[in-house]
């Protein structure tokens, strides 16, 4: 095995083993942990950026979309899919208005049971109408089989898919793929030392004067206030947190977090760097929030069903 390849394996496998610690915390005592999200919940919304030359400059359209729940084949656990889509807006004085980029997309999986990262990049992808790079293992389902010498990984380049521990190193396509390994490897490490606590979501169960589990510091929940859109308006707890990153464009001392109070998706946020002077906002412009069809115990409703059941039984033999 190369240098190059060691270093790579090393690297992915010092970031599971500390996402996999993360996941084995015991719940906040202030607040839980627990997600309750549900499949097909989405947020549509405008990425702005207010600095000392522009104000509102609408940066890019983004989207945090819940794409399913899936449990592990090795531990057990629930695994909750998110992915966030970012297309750059085309304006004069963009930073993000890169020609040759029309969107940039990452797929997050977060533990169910406790908010904590299991890979912030399971998937990334960039491209366009012409060409896209991408690096993905969404086909695994099993958490230590992603570290497998951090070769089973479905690489996309120039309009094909190749598995990066079958490439043969003399082969002339292996430099590149390396190299979009290399940027997948370090996107994942740098977002997991943000976020061993996912930012995407909170528990719908917690209050206000809570505290949120986070990393370098907790956020407490400051309010429930409403964020209208449309014709809709919704409830959302108002969390703040310091020195992090939402979106893993740069880092902003404050960060005003609002997730909506029946699932705890993040709904808006806001990004405040005083030290550049420097504003970033996530402004919603459509949500849609699916909770479950059942919303109360499953147990309560076999209980139920059966002392029905009972109930029809018993009058049969009376009447």
């Amino acid at each position: 095995m190369k240098i190059k390849t060691k270093f790579l394996s090393f690297l992915i496998l010092g970031f599971l083993v500390t996402s996999i610690c993360f996941s084995d915390l015991s719940k906040g005592v202030v607040a839980p942990d627990q997600l309750k999200l549900s499949p097909d919940s989405y947020v549509k919304g405008r990425f702005l950026l207010t600095n000392s030359t522009h104000s509102d400059l609408h940066l890019a359209d983004m989207t945090i979309y819940v794409d399913k729940i899936w449990n592990t084949t090795d531990t057990y656990e629930n695994i909750i899919q998110i992915t966030i889509t970012m297309e750059p807006v085309i304006e004069e004085g963009n930073p993000l208005g890169i020609d040759d980029i029309d969107i940039f997309e990452y797929t997050s999986w977060i533990f169910e049971h406790n908010r904590t990262t299991l890979l912030p990049g399971a998937r990334i992808y960039i491209g366009n109408s012409t060409w896209a790079i991408a690096a993905s293992v969404l086909h695994h389902t099993a958490i230590w089989g992603i570290q497998d010498d951090y070769v089973d990984v479905n690489v996309t380049y120039e309009g094909s898919t190749y598995i990066y521990g079958d490439v043969d190193p003399l082969d002339p396509i292996y430099s590149d793929l390396s190299g979009i390994m290399f940027i997948y490897a370090i996107f994942n490490a740098l977002l997991l030392s943000y976020f061993p606590y996912t930012i995407l979501a909170i528990s719908p169960e917690a209050n206000v004067g809570d505290t949120i589990n986070y990393y370098p510091s907790d956020g407490p929940v400051d309010a429930i206030i409403p964020i209208t859109v449309g014709t809709k308006s919704y409830d959302t707890f108002k969390v703040d947190y310091v020195d992090t990153m939402v979106f893993g464009l740069d880092e902003a001392a404050d960060n005003n977090i609002f997730y909506e109070t029946k699932t705890g998706l993040l709904v808006r946020a806001i990004e405040d760097d005083v030290v550049d002077n420097e504003k970033r906002e996530f402004a919603p412009t459509e949500i849609k929030i699916k909770t479950g069809l059942i919303p109360y115990s499953f147990v309560g409703v076999i209980v139920s069903l059966m002392a029905i059941g009972l109930l029809v039984i018993y009058r049969k033999k009376k009447n």
